[in-house]
């Protein structure tokens, strides 16, 4: 009998150790940001992993490679990645010849900001995301409501903008439709508005 308590000690012991340690082990995302139009590959556009409660943030390297290491706590069912072409798209450039039918000219490397969505089961290593230009077209209507977030907690429209307001340095994201829904986890929302004072 005593046999029996002790091997059903250390089995639990046991799975109590590998449950802590798969928590502790940060999970790994990388890859690489590929131009679908200049066919290069594209450094320093800044990569965000985004949750409810933490964003984690990292620059792509010369040959666009970028890597995260994202704590399991933050990982869901559902997850998500944002790629971010602001300072890239910002730096100086040289007008292209037009390749699209618009009202201004087009520069060829004005990327427009990219959304991925992958699974708590996908391995997010060493994938290579085709980056196109920027589109430009019409809103879409809401029709379900607006949610806003300070460091993960839910606040009112109010003293988001007033926070907002209150200090630059915060970080900032405006999410939409499926973006907002695997972020806020909330099944009817039109955008997630997320403010991170880290």
């Amino acid at each position: 009998m005593k046999n029996i308590f002790l091997i059903l000690f250390l089995f639990f012991t046991i799975s109590v150790i590998a449950q802590v340690q798969n928590n502790i082990v940060p999970v790994k995302i990388s890859g690489k940001l590929f131009s679908k139009y200049n066919k290069i590959f594209i450094a320093n556009a800044d990569i965000f992993f985004i949750s409810k409660e933490k964003y984690i943030k990292t620059v792509t390297d010369e040959n666009g490679y970028f890597e995260l290491e994202v704590p399991q706590q933050y990982i869901k069912n559902y997850n998500l990645l944002y790629f971010n072409f602001d300072k890239v798209n910002n730096m100086p450039k040289q007008p292209q010849k037009r390749v699209l039918e618009l009202d201004r000219p087009l520069f060829a490397d004005e990327y427009g900001y990219r959304y991925v969505i992958f699974s708590n089961k996908e391995a997010v290593i060493n994938k290579e995301y085709i980056i196109d230009l920027k589109f430009y077209g019409e809103p879409l209507i809401p029709v379900y409501p607006d949610y806003y977030y300070f460091n993960g907690k839910s606040i009112s429209k109010r003293k988001f903008n007033k926070l907002r307001k209150q200090d630059s340095n915060y970080t900032y994201f405006n999410l939409s439709y499926s973006n907002a829904k695997i972020v806020s986890g909330k099944k009817d929302i039109d955008n997630c508005y997320l403010l991170f004072s880290e």
